[in-house]
């Protein structure tokens, strides 16, 4: 089971902006690169969503899914996607394993302000959400 992370704004929103994915990031040092041979790339680009404030593809599609809506409003009816496929997550996970892919359950979510302050909401027990981490 893992918990997922969501930056949301002071008003309980979700804290939308752009921060740039992995491949952007590579390929601005790339450009750097080229014109400065003495630049030292790193290819550790990863930054994490609450460090850049600002929800990250997957945050953005969890919450855009109706998901948490669907948690809050436990009347709701609508359909809520219950599988993602993201390759950027549990890789380390997914190297080690022989089909190169890993599989977790979603148990809950921590939506976390800028302040530093978070509040816990928990998948109930009948409700799965599975992330599968694969080379797409």
């Amino acid at each position: 089971l893992v918990a997922k992370v969501v930056p949301t704004a002071e008003d309980g929103s979700l804290l939308r902006g752009h921060e740039k994915t992995n491949g952007e990031k590579l390929a601005d040092q790339l450009f750097q690169a080229c014109a400065d041979p003495n630049f030292k790339p790193d290819v550790n680009v990863s930054c994490a969503e609450v460090t850049a404030g600002c929800a990250g593809g997957l945050s953005e599609f969890i919450w855009d899914s109706g998901l948490l809506k669907l948690l809050s409003e436990p009347t709701r009816t609508d359909e809520v996607v219950d599988v993602i496929v993201a390759p950027n997550i549990l890789s380390e996970w997914r190297e080690a394993s022989p089909s190169g892919k890993a599989v977790a359950r979603v148990s809950g979510f921590d939506l976390s302000k800028l302040d530093g302050s978070t509040q816990e909401v928990r998948l109930p027990v009948s409700s799965a959400l599975y992330v599968c981490s694969m080379k797409v």
